[in-house]
């Protein structure tokens, strides 16, 4: 059963208050007889109960001393969207290949020194890494390959910035540089060159190795298979050290590039369906060796005809062998503004492929090859088209963006990149408000741009970015801080700002009372009623009635309660009837502010269904029969400094989903077609609720903050819902759970107290990060990971007196638990063994369940 074990259709408010305490009573006396793990049942000890990690902790997974560990987790950087580029620290991804025989240099002969250090390095420097697998093993290649094969890479370098002047580890990389041709007087097949390489690598060079497809298929299987495995962080024959995973791999790179094209580059040296026989083998075995891993095909390297005509015969197919398409854009200029994305898209549904899309290679400007006909840009055209070209990518549906910066001459540029990602590396969304391009005819162009307009979303912050021509008042109003390219910043008024081809971030510090027909003038309401024009309405008493009272039909209105209070007569929590009835109703409409007033007695205090550019604050709703607050199908919704307290729940938001087992397992239901989106919740409590203090229903980018939670039946419930904070809450004294995430991806719980609930921290989700946390005095257990959670990360808490500090069953694995202090529980960290889970850096204990108990049907 899930957190909430049965609700009974509660969630809406719809079940008699006698009924859901009746149901109330009997779970918590399920949970008490067949709950977590009883008091004296069978338990077996792993090692002695030493609060130390060398022991207990290197048996579960081999530590490795000495790592500097950074403080963002994993799931935090997955989510950025630009690579490292100069001293761009807060840019977090690098693409690095390696082949092969650089791993295993002869037959089952394998050394991981090089990859080892790299991978160690990179997670030190808060680096997560896109490799590269180049398929090539020159003692595997000789066995059916002739000179005809070979072909010269130039290897991207291994970034300095995080590597600095490393020593090369013991039996490191063969060789780097330039590998002499069959006939030169060195030419020795993969041994070093004379006089040997230095032991660090230079930050670049070229290969001369043979490129066609492996000769055993089954030797290079077995050889990503290792590879993967002792990179994918589950535990199991880890790299001692592994800071951050390796989950993204791309296989080999841009495999249509054969020698035709007049630099003389050769990646591979096959046909298209050789080429789909190995992604196709990468793909499974990676997959076997990690299933959360995910797949990239080769870099498409452009739209020019020669490599459509490679792809074009595979493409179909290959789609069901890869999770991330991947395009190439080098030599980027005005006359491809969108770095190929557009044409690639409708390539990519030509043939039925619907998969998200990266740039793994960036380049502007002209490569400096004698045989190019472009022009050299300026600093000033290469800032402008950097930001321009990135964000029109991002708009048309591109994820992450890999820039190759060696031609980027000029200080300015770096200064533009920084600013770029300091604006958009950890955007959630991004909207298309407004644009207009042309699209060029040439196979080497794409789009050019002459007006764009588009609307970011970082956690619960807008940002637009815009350029053009025009004032900027014209769309935007209001007083506005502009940064340009540069990172120079200034508020002003909107209608003082031109706009250029050079774009320009936008943020809107103070919002226009006139925009869009709003009135400045004040309107009274003296009597309850229909708002049907745009305006400024204040009460001017309190109001009463049995049916809804304030109904608002109309965009761009303010309702200022003055303090006054809406009363519902007969709203007693019993009277389901009255649940249909709302202190002030809105549906279908937008730019809306509710602000100091009291709902009480209503069936839903505040009623809102499919509404945009909502902002509510200094709300008081108590003794609702239903939600205190009930918000349906929305964007872009603050709530500051509310009360809700005495409801059915305190606050309901989100979609309605269609689940059978919503009320009784919500881990079962699928994840919505549709979210509800951008929701910020600052400042509010919500105590003695019936169900839930705050339940959140298929929502993507939500944040709660500064929130208390006490006294429910349940705290903080997000359901079914993706990329959430919550942060300096506190849930404290409910029945059940005080933060339980069910059927959830991508949230940080952080610095939050969770104390006397029946269980502190409960989570039937993916990707969450809690840290910071004290969990204390929880009848069971501290935190709870169950029913295929996965690839969650514990750390930095504190947990004292509970049942169990820590509990993970029922197949949830490649979890990390590190850095924890508890403290005064029955028990510490409760695991299966075989779970596959990371346990490391604990001042904790930790004891290995049976399967009865990590199998358990009743759960908290």
């Amino acid at each position: 059963m899930s957190c909430v074990l049965i609700r009974e259709n509660a969630r809406y408010g719809e079940a008699k208050d006698i009924l859901n305490r009746i149901i109330i009573t009997v779970l918590i006396l399920v949970i008490l007889l067949s709950g977590c793990v009883k008091t004296g049942e069978k338990v077996v000890e792993f090692k002695e109960k030493v609060q130390t990690n060398a022991s207990q902790e290197e048996a579960i997974n081999p530590s490795f001393p000495g790592i500097n560990m950074p403080e963002e987790t994993f799931s935090e950087l997955e989510k950025t969207h630009f690579s490292r580029e100069g001293m761009s620290k807060n840019a977090h991804w690098v693409r690095w290949w390696i082949t092969w025989g650089e791993v295993e240099k002869e037959y089952d002969v394998y050394d991981f020194g090089y990859s080892d250090h790299v991978i160690r390095k990179a997670g030190e420097e808060g680096i997560l890494l896109l490799i590269t697998i180049m398929p090539f093993a020159e003692w595997d290649q000789d066995k059916c390959h002739g000179d005809e094969y070979y072909g010269r890479i130039p290897m991207p370098g291994v970034v300095e910035e995080f590597l600095g002047k490393m020593s090369m580890p013991p039996g490191g990389i063969e060789y780097y540089g330039k590998m002499p041709m069959p006939g030169d007087e060195e030419y020795h097949r993969g041994m070093p060159l004379s006089p040997p390489p230095p032991p660090s690598p230079p930050p670049g060079g070229e290969m001369i190795i043979k490129v066609g497809k492996p000769c055993s298929m089954e030797d290079y299987k077995e050889f990503l298979k290792k590879f993967v495995e002792r990179y994918d962080g589950d535990g199991v024959d880890d790299m001692p050290g592994l800071v951050y995973p390796v989950k993204y791999w791309e296989i080999m790179n841009e495999p249509g590039m054969q020698g035709k094209d007049p630099s003389g580059l050769k990646f591979f040296y096959g046909t298209p369906e050789e080429y789909l026989e190995i992604l196709k083998a990468s793909y499974h075995t990676i997959k076997e060796a990690d299933p959360e891993a995910k797949v990239l095909m080769a870099g498409m390297a452009g739209m020019h005809e020669q490599f459509v005509e490679f792809w074009d015969p595979i493409m179909s197919e290959a789609g069901n062998y890869f999770d991330i398409a991947n395009i190439h854009s080098i030599d980027t200029d005005e006359r491809r503004e969108d770095m190929f994305v557009l044409k690639f898209k409708k390539f990519l549904k030509k043939h039925g492929v619907e998969k998200p899309i990266w740039i793994t290679e960036a380049q502007f400007g002209s490569l400096g090859f004698e045989w190019e006909k472009k022009k050299e840009l300026s600093a000033e055209e290469m800032n402008r088209l950097i930001v321009r070209a990135t964000v029109l990518s991002l708009a048309l549906g591109a994820d992450k963006i890999f820039f190759i910066s060696d031609n980027w001459k000029s200080e300015s540029t770096f200064k533009v990149y920084d600013t770029l990602v300091a604006k958009l590396n950890r955007f959630d969304s991004v909207e298309v408000v407004d644009q207009k391009y042309v699209e060029n005819k040439e196979e080497d162009a794409g789009i050019t741009s002459s007006y764009g307009y588009y609307k970011f979303r970082i956690g619960n912050k807008t940002l637009y970015v815009l350029w053009g021509e025009g004032k900027l008042s014209e769309v935007i109003d209001g007083k506005v801080k502009v940064t340009d390219i540069y990172g120079n910043e200034e508020i002003v008024d909107a209608d003082e700002v031109m706009l250029t081809a050079s774009p320009i971030y936008v943020e809107i510090v103070e919002f226009s009372k006139d925009k869009e027909g709003l009135k400045t003038e004040e309107m009274e309401i003296n009597a309850c009623t229909e708002i049907t024009k745009p305006g400024v309405y204040v009460l001017s008493n309190a109001l009463s009635s049995s049916k809804t009272c304030i109904t608002i039909s109309a965009d761009n209105v303010i309702v200022d309660g003055n303090g006054f209070a809406l009363k519902g007569k007969e709203g007693k929590l019993e009277e389901d009837k009255h649940k249909k009835s709302a202190g002030i109703f809105a549906e279908n409409i937008k730019n809306l502010t509710i602000k100091n007033i009291k709902v009480v007695g209503w069936g839903k205090g505040i009623h809102l269904e499919n509404v945009r550019d909502v902002k509510l604050e200094n709300i008081v709703a108590e003794g609702n029969a239903g939600d205190g607050i009930f918000i349906s199908s929305f964007s872009d919704v603050v709530i500051e400094n509310c009360v809700l307290n005495g409801n059915d729940n305190g606050l309901t938001a989100g979609e309605k989903v269609e689940c059978p087992t919503m009320m009784e397992a919500p881990e079962k239901c699928p994840m919505p077609k549709i979210f509800s989106s951008n929701l910020l919740i600052v400042n509010c409590t919500a105590k003695n609720n019936h169900i839930d203090g705050f339940f959140v229903l298929g929502v993507e980018n939500m944040t709660l903050r500064n929130c208390i939670a006490n006294y429910n039946t349940g705290g903080i419930y997000p359901f079914l819902s993706v990329n959430g904070v919550i942060e300096n809450c506190t849930t404290s004294f409910n029945e059940l759970v005080g933060i339980c995430i069910s059927n959830s991806e991508n949230f940080v719980i952080s610095n939050c107290t969770t104390s006397d609930n029946t269980a502190g921290i409960r989570m039937e989700a993916s990707n969450i990060t809690v840290k910071g946390c004290s969990v204390k005095n929880n009848k069971l257990d501290g935190i709870f990971l169950t029913y295929k959670s996965y690839g969650n990360t514990i750390a930095h808490n504190l947990i004292e007196n509970n049942r169990y500090a820590i509990r993970v069953t029922e197949y949830s694995a490649g979890n990390i638990i590190e850095n924890n202090t508890c403290s005064g529980n029955v028990d510490d960290i409760g695991v299966r063994k075989d779970l596959k889970n990371i346990i490391r850096n604990n001042e904790c204990t930790i004891k290995i369940l049976t399967e009865e108990e990590a199998f358990r049907k009743g759960k908290s």
